[in-house]
């Protein structure tokens, strides 16, 4: 079974179509999708399609309230600005990997996924058993997780499992609050990456 984590805020419909998508593309699949959300108005209009946690929080507070939650054997880190395609959960099952799974989000993809899917068994065994590192807020995790899955050679990019990212850096969507509010986060996940690659001995 794979769970999703997706935190979300102010964005209701588009999580809607989010949720509906993943269902779309995972039919005869064992599938969970958990939302985190302070959001009211997200929280009735989702009542009955996931598991909801009626939660705030940073980004990565939200994840991991996920992750606690999930029964799922392989973890997904979400996002409501996902876009699945059909084909991506089929590419996956057809490819032998070591617990990290890296998605083509058809952006500039540089060496490292911003979105993937990790085993639990590669979560405990890899990153101490914690699906993100809690000092972190927003951003600069998933560099961490990739350079670790990478360092003890479970790593894999997977070209053709199409996960698109609909993000406003590229131009892919509207910059709104919720944009606003992880930008105002960036600086110091920045500086908290760098001091924690230091001291892990991360290339």
């Amino acid at each position: 079974m794979v769970s999703v984590i997706i935190p979300t805020l102010g964005r209701t419909e588009q999580c809607k179509k989010c949720i509906e998508r993943i269902y779309e593309t995972m039919q005869g699949f064992l599938c969970e999708v958990i939302v985190i959300t302070e959001d009211k108005e997200t929280q009735k209009a989702l009542k009955g399609m996931c598991t909801l946690i009626e939660e705030g929080g940073t980004a990565v507070e939200k994840w991991n309230r996920g992750y606690a939650e999930s029964i799922g054997s392989w973890v997904l880190l979400g996002a409501d600005d996902l876009w699945f395609d059909m084909e991506w959960y089929k590419v996956f099952l057809n490819t032998k990997n070591k617990g990290f799974v890296g998605f083509n989000d058809l952006a500039n993809y540089t060496g490292n996924a911003t979105h993937f899917m990790m085993s639990k068994d590669f979560i405990n065994s890899v990153l101490d058993g914690q699906f993100i590192y809690p000092e972190y807020k927003a951003w600069y995790f998933d560099l961490e997780i990739c350079h670790r899955a990478r360092k003890v050679g479970r790593y894999l990019y997977l070209e053709d499992c199409i996960v698109e990212h609909r993000h406003w850096n590229w131009n892919k969507s509207k910059k709104d609050k919720t944009y606003e509010l992880g930008q105002s986060r960036i600086n110091s996940d920045k500086l908290l990456y760098e001091k924690r690659k230091q001291k892990f001995d991360i290339d």
